[in-house]
C-alpha cells in the first residue's frame, strides 16, 4: 500500500505556496497555480493564466509525483514501519518546495536510508538559500518541516 501525504501538510503546502492563477518568475524559473514549475519558458497553455480547479488539478499531479518517488525511495524504511506520516509528510514537503531530484540525491536522503533520523533532521535546515543567499522564509520553513519530522 503506497503511503500518501495528509490531508493537513497538503493544505499546509498551498498556504506556504500561495495560488497564483498567472504566471511568476521565481528562482528556477516560471511556475503558476501552487507553485507547479513551468520551467525557463511560459508555455502557451498557460500565458492567459489557469482557473483555480486546473491550478487544484496540477497540485494534485505534483503531489502524486512525489508520493511515488518517495515511496519508491523509501520502501525499506516505509516496510519497516519505522518512518511515521510525520517524517513523510515533511520530507514530501521539502520536495514540493526544492524539486525532488535534488531532496532524492541529498545527504538527507542518504541519513534517512541508513535511519539515522536525527542526522537527516539537521540536514533540513542546509535547504535555505536562493541564488547562494539565505532567505528567511525559507528558514522558518525548513525549522517547521524540521520540528514535524522529529516527532
Amino acid at each position: 500500500m503506497m503511503q500518501t501525504m495528509s490531508k493537513e501538510m497538503l493544505e499546509w503546502i498551498k498556504k506556504k505556496e500561495t495560488l497564483q492563477l498567472l504566471p511568476y518568475h521565481d528562482s528556477k524559473g516560471w511556475s503558476i497555480g501552487y507553485g507547479h514549475y513551468l520551467g525557463l519558458i511560459v508555455p502557451d497553455w498557460a500565458k492567459n493564466g489557469i482557473t483555480l480547479e486546473y491550478a487544484e488539478e496540477l497540485f494534485r499531479k505534483d503531489i502524486l509525483n512525489i508520493e511515488i518517488r518517495l515511496n519508491e525511495k523509501l520502501e525499506i524504511p516505509l516496510k519497516m514501519g519505522n518512518f511515521s506520516q510525520n517524517k513523510f509528510d515533511s520530507l514530501g514537503s521539502l520536495m514540493y518546495n526544492c524539486g525532488t531530484g535534488r531532496i532524492l540525491k541529498s545527504t538527507l536522503m542518504k541519513k534517512i536510508l541508513v535511519q539515522d533520523f536525527k542526522g537527516a533532521a539537521k540536514e533540513f535546515g542546509r535547504w535555505v538559500h536562493v541564488n547562494g543567499k539565505v532567505k528567511e522564509g525559507l528558514v522558518i520553513r525548513r525549522g517547521e518541516e524540521r520540528r514535524l519530522f522529529e516527532l
